[in-house]
């Protein structure tokens, strides 16, 4: 409680009206100043918060038992079955995790899904830098291979680029995507026919868009990839969460 008699002694002793005028002032900028710690508090805990999941996702590797996923990001929402493959997806208010794990219970394959802007997971290989979220696919380098699967509902699915760096990328497949699940709008942009050819016709446009549309996943796969591989999952295997499974969750 502010003493009025106090306020007076100390200032020179002004009227009751400026001193009524002096508290209501000092117990505004007090009210400004628990605010604003109450603010810097929350935006504080949100970016450890957003720390302590990035460095989840930097632990994550492939040939770990899944059981180490499950350590890292707790029980999977989904469960599918993917040709001879378990399917597991990890759900997050940040992200998406996709794990596809073989016979062994080890994970053979695995993608980070951006599900907000400002949550952007880095991935890096050599010099190339991924950002999530802000990455191009014309920042990764020149397209090497489309990955088609057109999905089930009207075309929309996910739109993938399959790259291999060599050694730079420690003899691992990547592959970025745009998953509708994820941030961004640009999945809506990919043109039907991307979907349904591997080698477009128009490259114009397909530059154009490459350089236009933003990386929200990204994929690390191990050795064992190669095309009767990519042939016998291709139907059943979207990279990152299935749209379908991820409406019926947030009906």
């Amino acid at each position: 409680m502010i003493n009025s008699e106090f306020i007076k002694q100390l200032i020179g002793g002004p009227s009751d009206f400026g001193i009524g005028w002096m508290i209501i002032l000092i117990s505004s900028i007090i009210t400004i100043l628990v605010a604003l710690v109450g603010f810097f508090g929350w935006l504080n805990e949100k970016i450890q918060y957003k720390r302590h999941y990035l460095k989840k996702i930097s632990l994550l590797a492939l040939g770990t038992p899944i059981d180490y996923f499950k350590t890292l990001l707790g029980d999977p929402v989904f469960i599918n079955k993917v040709s001879d493959y378990d399917e597991y997806i990890f759900v997050n208010y940040y992200f998406y995790v996709q794990a596809l794990v073989d016979s062994n219970r080890k994970v053979v394959l695995f993608s980070i899904t951006t599900k907000e802007k400002r949550f952007n997971p880095v991935l890096n290989i050599s010099d190339i830098n991924v950002v999530l979220g802000k990455t191009k696919f014309s920042e990764v380098g020149e397209l090497e291979k489309i990955i088609t699967h057109p999905g089930n509902h009207g075309g929309l699915s996910t739109y993938s680029e399959l790259h291999y760096f060599g050694n730079p990328g420690h003899y691992l497949k990547y592959v970025f995507s745009i998953n509708e699940n994820g941030c961004g709008k640009d999945i809506f942009d990919v043109p039907l026919y991307f979907y349904l050819t591997e080698e477009p016709e128009d490259q114009t446009a397909l530059k154009k868009f490459r350089v236009k549309a933003t990386i929200n996943t990204y994929t690390i796969s191990g050795f064992f990839w190669d095309e009767d591989w990519e042939k016998e999952i291709n139907e059943g295997l979207e990279f990152g969460p299935k749209n379908l499974q991820i409406r019926i969750l947030n009906r």
